[in-house]
């Protein structure tokens, strides 16, 4: 899978300036047509597709790398950290002139459980309920966009910004594992408008992780102890979404 995220990469520049030369940089976006100045769209964003995820450790004298990959419909398991980058979110974007946006996406999601064991012994019968560890995952997006719309029914979307993801898995006797991390997040979106005021989002999204960590505190009758690892994620994938503008 290592070619994944070359050919992505690719994707997304060749994408951006094939877009970029296709259009006036400077033209009035006719009205109805996305991306005119001061619309404002609502999205629901990384709602299904493929991921491929790598997340390295490194504690000083190991370094652990690991590699995932997903496929998932209007769902995302945070079982792995490196997940959380696309977690499903809601994102606000407002073009502030012709083509230009800016904007913040925030996502979240939460895992939580129990198992019941029953031992039967004859006639007695005994219960036992055990709590899973709960996990919750939040991620924060900022970034600038440029729309390009080569007709009212379907143009691209490049967006550049930056991504703050931090997840928690919470132990029934306190211990605990915090893990957070920043990444650089590109996407060419392809903005299919069936009707008006709606678009179909689809098309590569990459997240670089540049900084992390992951801190873990366990609980024991002895006493408390917290570590700290240096970590990274990065994903690579081809996602989709819904959007409406107003």
């Amino acid at each position: 899978m290592r070619f994944l995220p070359t050919c992505l990469c690719s994707l997304i520049v060749l994408s951006a300036s094939a877009a970029a030369s296709a259009a006036d940089a400077f033209g009035t976006v006719p009205n109805g047509t996305f991306g005119q100045a001061h619309q404002l769209a609502i999205s629901a964003e990384r709602l299904f597709g493929y991921v491929h995820g790598t997340l390295k450790t490194h504690d000083g004298n190991v370094e652990v790398t690991q590699n995932t990959d997903r496929i998932s419909l209007l769902s995302n398991s945070i079982n792995g950290f490196q997940d959380v980058y696309s977690v499903p979110r809601l994102a606000v974007d407002f073009f502030i002139i012709d083509r230009l946006s800016i904007g913040v996406g925030l996502g979240y999601a939460s895992v939580s459980g129990g198992t019941d064991t029953r031992a039967t012994n004859g006639n007695a019968s005994v219960k036992v309920s055990t709590d899973l560890p709960s996990r919750n995952a939040f991620s924060f997006t900022t970034r600038v966009g440029y729309a390009l719309m080569f007709h009212k029914l379907f143009g691209v979307w490049p967006r550049l910004g930056l991504t703050y993801v931090t997840a928690s898995t919470n132990q029934p006797n306190d211990s605990a594992l915090t893990e957070n991390g920043w990444a650089v997040s590109a996407e060419v979106m392809l903005a299919i408008t069936p009707f008006e005021h709606v678009q179909i989002l689809v098309g590569p999204t990459m997240d670089l992780g540049f900084a992390g960590n992951t801190k873990v505190k366990t609980v024991t009758p002895l006493g408390t102890t917290e570590t700290t690892t240096d970590r990274s994620a990065n994903e690579f994938g081809i996602q989709a979404g819904l959007g409406f503008n107003f």
